[in-house]
């Protein structure tokens, strides 16, 4: 700032300006000094509780996930019991693991020793003719008894042979039984020996095979489709139709596809039950006799479970 006779000029940004002299005021110079340092202390001040703040910040973060020194030691202890825990719950889930391991297999066990206790109660039943009822359509004269029983492994799907065979039998007969006993052509082709056993159902799903007589009629609407066995001895012919949820035969039942390893559980028990049926049938000397006794292919030794 220069000052002259009557105004001053003042510097102020850079730029000039005349300031006249009534509008100037004395300052003492000690005043700008004050101001200065206070200007100073100010902007410290300012500085410090802005770093302030920032560690502030800082350590609040730090405090929030749990980074701080102070949490060291919780957080080793606190880490340790976790492995500790984990080590705890790893050994329990292989314990649950081998437990149930056991358990399945005595299940799979017991599963498997039920089976076969049912199974061997049906076939017991099958044996005493429990639960079989045979409708005697001829009776006569018995075939000697040193001649062989035949079995017939083919199973005769009546929906497609009655229709091929309809001028074997009468055509009006109102049922298989009556059909069969008035026709002997009928009962010749269904059974060709006269000491011997066939199989026969009611329907095959995949044939396709119509015919409007009422023994057709009979065969498609009035039986469930279940497995029959037609008997032959001598001039005796008797026939009887199985429970389809024990016995269940198909066209490869008697194929060589039978005789697979991987053969169903169903064909074991269908077959499994059949014998026991011709067994009892023979033992009790009532529609087939022999000279001897047959070999049980399904024999197998008893084993008792001994509790100690």
């Amino acid at each position: 700032m220069a000052i002259y006779e009557g105004f001053a000029i003042i510097e102020v940004y850079s730029k000039a300006y005349l300031v006249p002299e009534e509008l100037l005021a004395v300052v003492d110079p000690t005043d700008d000094a004050a101001i200065g340092n206070e200007l100073v202390v100010k902007a410290n001040n300012q500085l410090v509780i802005s770093d302030q703040l920032k560690e502030a910040k800082e350590l609040i973060e730090k405090v929030s996930n749990f980074e701080d020194e102070a949490f060291a030691e919780q957080l080793a202890t606190i880490n340790n019991l976790k492995a500790e825990m984990q080590a705890q719950i790893t050994a329990m889930y292989e314990m649950q693991a081998k437990m149930m391991a056991e358990m399945q297999a005595k299940i799979k066990l017991y599963e498997h020793e039920l089976l076969i206790m049912r199974s061997d109660l049906t076939a017991f039943e099958y044996r005493n003719g429990l639960t079989v009822n045979f409708m005697n359509i001829h009776k006569g004269d018995n075939a000697p008894i040193q001649q062989p029983i035949i079995i017939h492994q083919k199973l005769i799907y009546l929906d497609e042979d009655l229709p091929r065979l309809k001028d074997l039998y009468d055509e009006h007969a109102g049922s298989l039984e009556v059909a069969i006993k008035h026709s002997p052509a009928l009962l010749e082709h269904i059974c060709p020996t006269n000491k011997g056993i066939t199989f026969l159902k009611m329907r095959n799903s995949a044939g396709s095979f119509e015919l409007n007589n009422t023994v057709m009629e009979f065969v498609r609407d009035t039986m469930p489709n279940e497995v029959g066995v037609l008997v032959r001895n001598g001039e005796n012919t008797w026939l009887t139709w199985l429970d389809s949820e024990d016995i269940s035969l198909s066209e490869d039942s008697f194929t060589s596809k039978s005789s697979d390893e991987e053969t169903s559980l169903s064909l074991v028990q269908s077959r499994y039950y059949l014998f026991n049926l011709i067994m009892g049938l023979i033992e009790r000397n009532e529609i087939l006799q022999l000279d001897h006794v047959p070999t049980n292919m399904f024999f197998r030794p008893r084993y008792y479970l001994v509790e100690c």
